[in-house]
């Protein structure tokens, strides 16, 4: 049986052996990202700045003394070879750093980035495709919808600054790490927004159960940016005036709504239906 005195022993000869690893500091960065999906991902994204790693003591038992090598070894692998620093931290540590589910890993990042939306005009597929959301509260919504957007090829998602949802560490974990791979931008003011991508020949679509036509009828061929409301009252009436149009999704049960990620899935693949019958 290994005594308590070995366990100490061996952990400071990890400390030593590998390099970059030491005590957790105090001090704490402007985001945080869990789970070690969310931070494998995040790692891939070469212009996201990261801090440090905090790591689990137990993940980091066999690392670099063994061959047989384990997911976390390569995300501990990625992050040395962009020389960020790997602390190690006891699983309390950890859930007093994070209520979420951590699963032994947490990242330290600068604020996360958003883009301009005119960078994001600028870099998206000759035949654009947004999403906008009008006062989206839950993170997690917004997390979900970035990662149904990322795998639907759309070019960017558009939040407001104010009184919506932002880019949290709740975000993160639930877009799977969507959020490294699709821009996201912040703007002042969505109406004014809207009118800006009119004028770049955009159209603009909303989701509404007053819609004119079913989705499934709109031509999304187009240029479009796809606008959903927020989850207690959908789209703010100046919004749903400034859209070009708006489209319905049909509702055949008793329940009245769809939750707004999932009316964005539904919407984000009908436009990829019709753009490959469209080739």
């Amino acid at each position: 049986m290994v005594s308590h005195s070995q366990v100490c022993f061996l952990l400071k000869v990890l400390a030593n052996r590998v390099p970059q690893f030491r005590k957790p500091s105090s001090n704490r960065s402007a985001a945080t990202v869990v789970g070690r999906r969310p931070v494998g991902e995040l790692l891939q994204n070469r212009e996201q700045e990261i801090d440090r790693l905090l790591v689990a003591k137990h993940l980091l038992s066999d690392y670099g003394t063994t061959k047989k090598v384990r997911p976390i070894h390569r995300l501990l692998d990625n992050a040395k070879q962009r020389q960020i620093p790997i602390e190690a931290a006891t699983k309390d540590q950890l859930d007093q750093l994070s209520k979420l589910p951590h699963q032994g890993v947490i990242a330290f990042v600068q604020t996360m980035q958003y883009m301009p939306i005119e960078t994001m005009l600028a870099q998206s597929n000759p035949v654009p495709l947004f999403v906008m959301l009008d006062s989206v509260q839950d993170p997690h919504n917004l997390g979900a919808i970035i990662r149904t957007a990322e795998a639907a090829n759309a070019d960017g998602v558009i939040i407001p600054e104010r009184r919506a949802a932002q880019l949290t560490e709740g975000t993160f974990k639930s877009s799977a790490g969507g959020v490294t791979h699709l821009p996201v931008s912040r703007v002042k003011n969505l109406v004014q927004t809207i009118g800006w991508l009119q004028a770049q020949k955009i159209w603009v679509v909303g989701a509404d159960v007053s819609g004119t036509k079913v989705y499934t009828q709109a031509d999304l061929r187009q240029p479009t940016c796809l606008v959903l409301g927020g989850e207690e009252n959908g789209l703010r009436h100046l919004t749903k005036e400034r859209c070009d149009f708006c489209v319905s999704i049909p509702m055949l049960g008793k329940i009245a709504s769809l939750n707004v990620s999932v009316a964005a899935g539904i919407l984000l693949y009908e436009v990829i239906r019709q753009r490959a019958n469209d080739k």
